[in-house]
């Protein structure tokens, strides 16, 4: 593990993981653009955004930190969690009270882009052979 703290390419994995929420997201609502109109769409689109900044957002705060020792590194770990708790809620609050969103689809793609986030953690936590 502390190979790959070290790595140079320490943040492409949060990173990856968030082009991938943010695919996600344009592709529902290119999908749904058709189908429920462009408030569906932009609301897919803005749901799958905040998701993905706020993994991207708690990769760099894992990754970038500076632990010592592992007891820093859950320390850190738990912090960028609890912060990005707080930025989806910030987030959240700040599109429910200002733009017209379609809930059900809104909560659907967030739901999507955290099972995404959810894979590719697993994912790449997966040991590798050779």
């Amino acid at each position: 593990m502390d190979r790959y703290l070290k790595s140079p390419y320490i943040n492409a994995v949060p990173d990856r993981i968030a082009l991938i929420q943010i695919g996600l997201a344009f592709a529902a609502g290119a999908l749904l653009l058709p189908a429920l109109g462009r408030g569906a769409a932009f609301s897919a689109i803005l749901a799958g955004v905040i998701s993905a900044l706020s993994t991207w957002y708690t990769g760099r705060k894992v990754f970038n930190s500076r632990a010592k020792n592992a007891q820093q590194f859950v320390r850190n770990l738990y912090l960028a969690h609890f912060m990005k708790l707080l930025l989806v809620i910030a987030l959240f609050c700040i599109v429910f009270a200002t733009i017209p969103v379609n809930f059900p689809v809104f909560v659907t793609t967030y739901a999507a882009t955290l099972a995404v986030y959810g894979w590719a953690l697993a994912e790449n936590m997966r040991p590798r052979r050779g």
